[in-house]
Order: structure tokens, then C-alpha cells, then sequence
């Protein structure tokens, strides 16, 4: 009898205890960098910072048919995101030497 005491409290208490433990994980936390879409934008930041990459005459369609057609991620939200030369080359899609 008290075996089957045990077995009944063990099984009502698992709710219980698996409420805390069981949860489901947190959402992960979303990427630092806002969605960036006008990549003029993006290739007069890295002019700013000195970065080549950003003065070449076709450095938003450029940037545009990578990003765009899917064929790369770019980083454009890193590279806005970047204060120096290090921080944008850190990004990995740009030299920025």
C-alpha cells in the first residue's frame, strides 16, 4: 500500500516538478543589427570609414545583386552597425584595408 502511495505522489507530483525545469527554452535574442535594404546607405558608411569598398561607383547594385539574388549575406546590418575598419572587416564580408 504505501508503495502504491508513493507511485501516485511521484506521478502527481511531475507536473509540478517539471513546470521550472520542463519549460520550453527562452526565444533567442534577435540579431543586433537593424534589417538594412538601401545599400547606398550601407556603401556610404564604409566610405566614411575609410573602407575602398564603399567608394567604388557600383557599390549598391553590386551589393544589391549579392544581397538580393540570394547569393550571399553580405552583413549589411553588421557593416552599418561597424565605428572603425576593424569592426567592419570583422563583419566578413569586406576587406576594408
Amino acid at each position: 500500500m504505501k508503495l502504491a502511495k508513493r507511485i501516485v505522489f511521484w506521478f502527481a507530483a511531475i507536473p509540478f516538478a517539471c513546470a521550472g525545469a520542463c519549460a520550453t527554452p527562452p526565444a533567442p535574442t534577435p540579431t543586433p543589427y537593424p534589417d538594412v535594404t538601401d545599400y547606398s546607405l550601407v556603401c556610404g558608411h564604409l566610405a566614411e570609414l575609410g573602407c575602398p569598398e564603399g567608394l567604388a561607383p557600383e557599390c549598391a547594385e553590386a551589393f544589391g545583386r549579392v544581397q538580393n539574388g540570394r547569393l550571399g549575406d553580405l552583413q549589411p546590418g553588421c557593416l552599418m552597425g561597424a565605428r572603425t575598419k576593424a569592426a567592419a572587416r570583422a563583419c566578413g564580408s569586406v576587406l576594408c584595408e
